[in-house]
């Protein structure tokens, strides 16, 4: 089936496919004008045909308006009620299993993000779903902005920005890259904000921005050091007056096996002075998987769990309860941290102080994981990962399994509640 497809639309074969189409058409439009005329003749008399343009009228007028009705929204979300959800999740397609994104705290509420749009999380259920397009809302986030007081979310559908300041959403186009452009693998690559009291960043496609609030656009921040072509900017961590750019080195670290050398994630930092690279103590190599800023310092989790923390003279690795698996930042800038099996802690800049007990399931199979406070409030949410599954999969035939659970819980201390979801 696909082959087919693929050969018909190929560069050199979609002139004739359009014209064998256009052709097929007029003449099922012509066919059926002859009918309606046919069909009325005796009744109608001459007046029958009259009818003869109906279906090229009919054509000429619906199919604009389909083709309207297809595209994708560019407004607000549109906002249903929790009893929705369950019914929309119960449609999804098999190939498409219900996954989570992101979660946040905005105005005391849980926000968590999801492929069927954005959950709003009252008494441990859902109250209301924000879906940014009619069909394939997937969208990314959410991320708080401190310093703005706005939840932000992005529309994978689009790839745009949406803000939402508690009672209106405003669609807000990413910013435009230095080349002018942005690649399928930097679309796919999607973004990881940063927010502080200062401020709220993005970086994207070899770029940094900082959210204007005044002048709702955004601000270009200095663009890090030219970089050979197979180096890539993943983010950018606003510390002290500069901004420290996480460059990656590695082509395809995905392909990586455990064990197997590789080059490691930098950190440069542009500020005043220039641009220079932050050496690394202990020479730890390292791939970034997650940030964040807290207190002033950056914090980066590495593909091996272990943390590190940036500050405007160097990188160093600390010591941590366990792998590291989700960041969060709490009301007085505290860095907040889940550890795979360990619990969620608080780290007061010279020891790690336990929040709460691992959640069940947690550090067991594969699944990424995100993690939000407020107050006594802790949110820890979970998507799991697809996983080759071995036994059934032989050569190039493949076949993936989850082997973790798609869970978000909410936690006070050591109590818990787990939120429905289904």
């Amino acid at each position: 089936m696909h082959r087919p497809v693929a050969f018909l639309f190929d560069g050199e074969q979609i002139i004739p496919t359009l014209i064998a189409t256009s052709l097929v058409t007029l003449f099922v439009m012509t066919a059926l004008a002859y009918l309606l005329v046919r069909l009325f003749r005796h009744r109608l008399g001459k007046r029958s045909l009259f009818l003869a343009p109906l279906p090229f009228v009919i054509a000429v007028i619906g199919v604009p308006l389909w083709i309207r009705s297809q595209a994708p929204n560019s407004g607000s979300p549109r906002a249903l009620p929790g009893a929705a959800f369950n019914g929309i999740v119960r449609r999804l397609p098999d190939y498409a299993s219900f996954s989570l994104t992101g979660a946040a705290y905005f105005d005391n509420r849980l926000y968590i993000g999801s492929n069927v749009g954005l959950l709003e999380i009252e008494n441990g259920s859902v109250a209301r779903l924000f879906q940014m397009q009619k069909s394939d809302s997937v969208v990314s986030g959410p991320w708080f902005d401190r310093s703005d007081h706005l939840l932000w979310v992005m529309d994978e559908h689009t790839h745009e920005l949406l803000n939402f300041n508690g009672s209106i959403w405003q669609r807000v186009a990413m910013p435009q890259p230095p080349k002018g452009y942005y690649s399928r693998g930097e679309v796919l690559e999607g973004i990881k904000p940063v927010g502080t009291n200062a401020g709220f960043w993005v970086a994207a496609a070899g770029g940094a921005w900082r959210w204007s609030a005044t002048t709702r656009n955004w601000m270009v921040e200095p663009e890090p050091p030219p970089m050979s072509v197979d180096d890539s900017v993943l983010g950018a961590l606003p510390i002290q007056g500069g901004i420290a750019y996480i460059v990656r080195h590695e082509l395809l670290p995905f392909l990586l096996r455990p064990g197997q050398p590789f080059k490691s994630d930098t950190i440069t930092l542009v500020n005043g002075s220039g641009p220079h690279e932050l050496s690394v103590r202990e020479g730890v190599s390292f791939l970034a998987e997650m940030w964040t800023v807290a207190n002033a310092s950056a914090y980066i989790c590495d593909r091996d769990g272990r943390m590190l923390i940036v500050s405007p003279s160097e990188v160093t690795p600390i010591p941590t309860p366990g792998g590291c698996e989700a960041v969060a930042v709490d009301e007085q800038g505290n860095l907040v941290a889940s550890f795979r099996g360990h619990g969620i802690f608080r780290f007061t800049g010279s020891e790690w102080r336990l929040l709460s007990s691992p959640m069940p399931g947690s550090g067991q199979g594969e699944y990424w994981a995100y993690v939000a406070i407020n107050n006594d409030e802790i949110a820890y949410v979970t998507d799991a990962k697809p996983v080759v599954d071995e036994q059934t999969s032989h050569g190039r035939n493949m076949h993936w399994k989850r082997n973790a659970e798609t869970a978000a819980w909410i936690l006070w201390g050591e109590r818990a509640s787990k939120v429905k979801l289904n």
